[in-house]
C-alpha cells in the first residue's frame, strides 16, 4: 500500500502579501506556493510513515503488505513520473494521495485540455495586433494585455469608449508608437474551479467587444468559447455526482497574425474523452480555429462499497467524525495513473487554509499531526483488507 504525493507546484499568480516561496509563519499558517497543493499532504504521509516505522521496529504492529511513501515531480504537468512508476514496479493493492479534502474523492472529472490555433484577421480602422494572456492552462488568468492598432480615427473612437469605461479593472494607454495598450486584471484561481476565479481574459475579451472593433465577429466567437461552464464548447453539461462542467480559457497568445490558445475542461463522469471531441469540432470549427491537440484524462469512478472507498470512510468516521461524504472533485491527481488509487483530505478539523493556485496559499500547520495521524491508520487499515 502506498502514499502518493506530489512536491511540484504550479507558477505564482495572483496577489501576494507573503514571498511565494518564503514559507513564512504567521498565525499558525504557513504561507507559500504549495503549501496546500500538495505539500502540506506530502509532509504529513512522512509522518505517517514514522510513526508506522517505529511501531513495527518495536514489534508492536505487524503488517501483511509492503507500506510506501511515494513523491512525484510534475503531477502539475503531465504526471510523467507516476506513470514510470507503474511501468517498473508492481501495481499497488490500494494507495491513497493525500492531495484533496476529507473525506476521499470517490470520482474525479474527465479533463480535457484542448489546444486550437488560427489566422487572426487583420487590418482596418482598429484591430488586434497582439495578445498575451496565461501563465498555465490549469491556471485562471489574473492578467491579460492586448495591442490595438488601426487608423488614428479608429484608435480615437476607441479612446473615448475606454475613458469612461465602467470596469475598474480594466486600464489602458497610448503607446509610443500610438497604438493602444489595454490591460486586464483578474483573480486567479484553479482551472477545476474556474467559476471561483475572476478570468483576466474575459474581462479583455469583454472590453474589446465593447469597442468599434473591425472583425468583431471573430472575437465574439473566441469570447463565446470562453464560457465557464463549457457552453460555447459545446460541453455545457451536469450530474448529480459531478456537478456541472468546467472551463478554463488559460493560455490565449496573439502573435504575428497567428491566435494560440489552450482550454482546460472538466466535464461529468457519465461522459467520455470521445464525446468532448466530438462535441468541441464544430464550435471549434466555426470560430475560425484548429483544433491541435486533445489530451487529458478520462474520468475516474470508484464504488462507495468498494474496500478502498469503504475503509478510508470508516477511518475517517471513526477519527474525524465531521460527517463529510465522499465527493467528485474537478481536479485531476495521481489516482489518474496509479492504480487502485483515491485521493483523500489533507485538511484535518478546524479552520481551513486557502488559495490554491492563487495568491497567499497557507496551510494551517497544527493540521500536519492530526492528518498523519489518520493517514498512518489508512494505511495501517489498507495493508489488513481484503483486496
Amino acid at each position: 500500500v502506498c502514499s502518493v504525493g506530489h512536491l511540484d507546484v504550479v507558477p505564482v499568480s495572483g496577489h501576494w502579501t507573503h514571498e511565494p516561496f518564503g514559507a513564512e509563519i504567521v498565525d499558525g499558517m504557513v504561507y507559500a506556493r504549495g503549501s496546500t497543493d500538495d505539500k502540506s499532504g506530502s509532509f504529513a504521509s512522512l509522518l505517517a510513515l514514522v510513526a508506522i516505522k517505529d511501531l513495527l521496529d518495536a514489534g508492536t504492529l505487524k503488517l501483511p503488505r509492503r507500506v510506501r511513501v511515494l513523491f512525484g515531480g510534475d503531477e502539475e504537468s503531465g504526471m510523467s513520473g507516476v506513470r514510470r512508476y507503474v511501468e517498473t514496479q508492481p501495481p499497488p493493492t490500494f494507495a491513497v494521495t493525500p492531495d484533496s479534502s476529507m473525506p476521499c474523492a470517490q470520482a474525479e472529472k474527465g479533463r480535457a485540455g484542448i489546444s486550437v490555433e488560427g489566422d487572426v484577421p487583420a487590418g482596418g480602422a482598429l484591430f488586434v495586433e497582439s495578445l498575451a494572456a496565461g501563465s498555465a492552462e490549469n491556471v485562471v488568468p489574473d492578467a491579460a494585455t492586448v495591442t490595438l492598432a488601426g487608423t488614428e480615427a479608429g484608435l480615437a473612437d476607441a479612446e473615448r469608449v475606454l475613458a469612461d469605461f465602467w470596469d475598474a479593472n480594466i486600464s489602458w494607454r497610448r503607446t509610443d508608437d500610438g497604438k493602444i495598450e489595454l490591460s486586464a486584471k483578474g483573480k486567479s484561481g484553479h482551472a477545476a474551479h474556474a467559476f471561483k476565479g475572476d478570468s483576466a481574459v474575459i474581462r479583455l475579451l469583454r472590453t474589446m467587444l465593447s469597442l468599434p472593433l473591425d472583425h468583431a465577429k471573430y472575437w465574439e466567437r473566441i469570447f463565446a468559447l470562453s464560457d465557464p461552464m463549457g457552453g460555447g464548447l459545446g460541453l455545457a453539461d451536469w450530474d448529480p455526482l459531478s456537478g456541472p462542467t468546467t472551463n478554463n480559457l488559460g493560455l490565449l497568445h496573439v502573435v504575428n497574425g497567428r491566435l494560440s490558445a489552450t482550454f482546460d475542461v472538466r466535464y461529468v463522469v457519465i461522459r467520455s474523452p470521445a464525446w468532448v471531441a466530438e462535441r468541441t469540432l464544430k464550435p471549434l470549427t466555426d470560430a475560425g480555429l484548429k483544433r491541435t491537440s486533445i489530451v487529458g484524462m478520462p474520468p475516474l469512478y470508484h464504488a462507495k462499497d468498494g474496500p478502498l472507498i469503504a475503509t478510508i470512510v470508516d477511518e475517517y468516521d471513526s477519527e474525524v467524525g465531521e460527517g463529510e461524504p465522499t465527493y467528485c472533485m474537478g481536479g485531476r491527481t495521481y489516482a489518474s495513473f496509479v492504480p487502485n488509487c483515491v485521493a483523500v483530505g489533507c485538511h484535518h478539523k478546524g479552520p481551513k487554509g486557502g488559495g490554491v493556485h492563487d495568491g497567499d496559499e497557507c496551510y494551517v500547520l497544527e493540521h500536519l499531526r492530526g492528518v498523519g495521524r489518520f493517514l498512518a491508520r489508512v494505511l495501517i487499515r489498507l495493508a489488513r483488507t481484503t483486496a
